[in-house]
C-alpha cells in the first residue's frame, strides 16, 4: 500500500511540471515512446521485487499523458555518474531511482546536464495518505531544483502598432500664370544729349515652359530730348517696337532674373530748332533695333509683380542729323531702353 501511495505521489507531482506526451510502459522490457520536441522525458529504474508496483506506476504516469522510460531493475544503488549515464543514454533530463527501505521510500533524483543529485527518504510512520503527501511535496521540490523541465520560451508579444496619423499632404504649389500683362514707365538714352528722353510701354510677357518666356513690348513718347549741334538744336522723340526671348535660369520664383536677346522697330521723330542764320526741318525716320534684355522680376503675389528692365542695342541703319555742313552719325547708337513698371497675371 505504501509503494502504491509513492507511484501516485510521483505521478500527481510530474503532472504538474510537464506538458502531454504520450507513453506506453511494457513491465517485462525496456520502453520508450516518441515525443514531441521540447517536452520531458523521465526513466525509472527499481529494486527488485518493485514490478507490480512499477507496472501500476508507469500506467498512472501514462494516464498522465507524461513519457516515462523503464531501465533494468538492479539491487545495488548506482552512483550519481551511473545515474547520469543512464539519463543520457536514454534522451531523458531527469533519472529517477526508487527502493525499498523497510516502511520507507528513498528517493534519488539527477539531472545529467547541471550534474545534480537530490536524496530524499520519505517516512510516513505507517499513515499513507502522509507518505503521498510527503512524497509530492519533496518530489515536487527537487523536481524544481533540478530545473528538470526546460521553460517554454513564451511568444514575442507583438508591439502595440498605433493608427497611423495622417500626414497632412501639402497642397501642391499652383503653378505660375502663363500670361502677364505689363504697364512701365521708360527712359530712353542715346549716345548725344544732354537730357533723357521719356516715355509710356506697355507689354505681354508669355511664359514657355519653366523656364523660357517670350515679351513683346511697346513704347510710346511721351517728352523729347535734346542733341545740339552747329547752328541749332534738334529735339528727339523715339517710339519703339520690340519682342525678346528670355531665360530664366532658375524658374519662376519670389525674385526671378531674366537675360534674353531681342528684335525691334524704333522710329524717331526729329525737330529742328534753328539759330540765326540757320534753317530747321523736320523729319520721320525709323531703324531696325537689335537689342539686349536684361531683367528682374518680384513677385507680389500669384497675380501681382513688379518688372525692372534694361534693352540695350543699336539702331540700323543709323539715323544722321544735319548741323549746317555737319553730319552727326553717331549720336544714337548706344541706346538704351529702361523701364520700370508692374503686371498683373492674366487667367
Amino acid at each position: 500500500m505504501q509503494h502504491s501511495l509513492v507511484i501516485i505521489a510521483l505521478g500527481l507531482a510530474c503532472a504538474l511540471f510537464s506538458g502531454p506526451v504520450l507513453a506506453e510502459a511494457s513491465a517485462d522490457t525496456e520502453t520508450a515512446v516518441a515525443r514531441p520536441s521540447g517536452l520531458t522525458r523521465v526513466v525509472l529504474v527499481a529494486s527488485p521485487g518493485m514490478e507490480q508496483l512499477v507496472v501500476r506506476f508507469i500506467a498512472e504516469l501514462g494516464s498522465l499523458r507524461l513519457e516515462v522510460v523503464r531501465a533494468p531493475d538492479t539491487e545495488a544503488v548506482p552512483s550519481m555518474a551511473e545515474l547520469e549515464r543512464l539519463a543520457q543514454g536514454h534522451a531523458a533530463r531527469v533519472a529517477v531511482r526508487v527502493a525499498k527501505a523497510g516502511r520507507a521510500v528513498d528517493l534519488w533524483l539527477v539531472n545529467p546536464e547541471s550534474h545534480e543529485l537530490i536524496y530524499r527518504r520519505v517516512v510516513a510512520e505507517g499513515d499513507p495518505a502522509v507518505l503521498v503527501l510527503r512524497s509530492l511535496e519533496i518530489l515536487r521540490g527537487a523536481l524544481v531544483d533540478l530545473r528538470a523541465f526546460a521553460e517554454t520560451p513564451s511568444p514575442p508579444s507583438r508591439p502595440a502598432v498605433r493608427p497611423a496619423l495622417p500626414v497632412p499632404v501639402p497642397e501642391p504649389a499652383a503653378p505660375a500664370p502663363p500670361f502677364w500683362l505689363g504697364l512701365s514707365g521708360a527712359l530712353v538714352a542715346a549716345h548725344a544729349g544732354r537730357t533723357l528722353g521719356g516715355g509710356a510701354s506697355i507689354a505681354l510677357h508669355r511664359r514657355l515652359g519653366s523656364r523660357f518666356a517670350l515679351h513683346a513690348e511697346a513704347l510710346a513718347p511721351i517728352n523729347a530730348w535734346s542733341v545740339e549741334g552747329e547752328g541749332g538744336t534738334a529735339k528727339v522723340r523715339l517710339g519703339a517696337a520690340t519682342v525678346a526671348g528670355i531665360v530664366t535660369p532658375w524658374g519662376e520664383q519670389t525674385l526671378t532674373p531674366g537675360l534674353g536677346l531681342g528684335l525691334g522697330m524704333v522710329v524717331l521723330h526729329t525737330r529742328g530748332q534753328a539759330q540765326a542764320g540757320f534753317r530747321g526741318t523736320s523729319e520721320l525716320n525709323a531703324a531696325f533695333f537689335p537689342h539686349a534684355r536684361l531683367e528682374l522680376g518680384l513677385g507680389l503675389s500669384v497675380w501681382l509683380r513688379l518688372r525692372a528692365a534694361l534693352s540695350a542695342g543699336f539702331a540700323s541703319p543709323r539715323p544722321v542729323l544735319l548741323f549746317g555742313q555737319n553730319r552727326a552719325e553717331s549720336w544714337l547708337n548706344p541706346l538704351l531702353i529702361s523701364s520700370l513698371g508692374a503686371e498683373i497675371a492674366l487667367r
